[in-house]
């Protein structure tokens, strides 16, 4: 555990080498800022002083990036750079190993839930009001290939399959696709039900994050 915001953090993590990359948008703890992107050493030193669970202290921390601020749209992270997507509607990349921005690009006026998705070079960014966006990243930059403007608004993250990109909104579902979709696509397994099935229970904890 590493607490670094006095609310919840919504947004998933990103592992990189031996770090977990984060970002939240409430109240920092240590200042009175609010929203920021940290890099947690996952083996680093724990806090003697509490009993009973792995607390890490501050010099676990590598980096931070205080510019950054997200509620629960998620990272993506390809190589060596961390591509975050901001509360005020910027797609920013972020070095994976300094924490230092390399560069930031306006899509929208804002952005709610919905996190980028990497696929053949590009992302795939739904925006809450701007429909979504094709961008191919760079080291130096961003090029939007393609803005489309979807009815309703956005608030998941897209889903790629054999060539075809899904997009859902409050209005309605998306498919998107080139020439070459369902080509020499393998048949899709067919699953047999156990011989005994048996019902379970899984309790994540805590159960808000998974």
């Amino acid at each position: 555990r590493f607490q670094f915001a006095a609310g919840g953090v919504n947004s998933s993590v990103v592992l990189y080498e031996d770090a977990v990359i984060a970002i939240h948008g409430k109240e920092n703890i240590d200042d009175t800022g609010r929203g920021r992107m940290v890099a947690i050493r996952y083996n680093g030193s724990t806090d003697p002083e509490i009993k009973g669970s792995t607390v890490l202290n501050s010099s676990a921390e590598l980096w931070r990036n205080d510019d950054l601020s997200m509620f629960t749209s998620s990272p993506v992270i390809v190589g060596d750079n961390v591509y975050q997507v901001t509360v005020k509607g910027e797609l920013v990349c972020v070095d994976a190993r300094t924490g230092q921005t390399r560069w930031h690009k306006k899509l929208g006026a804002d952005q709610l839930h919905a996190s980028p998705v990497h696929a053949d070079g590009k992302l795939y960014i739904p925006m809450w009001h701007d429909g979504l966006f094709i961008v191919r990243p760079t080291n130096d930059g961003a090029e939007i290939l393609d803005q489309v403007q979807l009815e309703g608004r956005c608030l998941g993250s897209p889903s790629i399959w054999n060539g075809r990109v899904y997009v859902h909104t409050t209005k309605k579902l998306y498919c998107f696709g080139g020439d070459r979709v369902g080509a020499n696509q393998p048949a899709m397994p067919i699953h047999k039900a156990a011989s005994t099935p048996q019902s379970g229970k899984l309790m994540p904890v805590p159960a808000e994050f998974l």
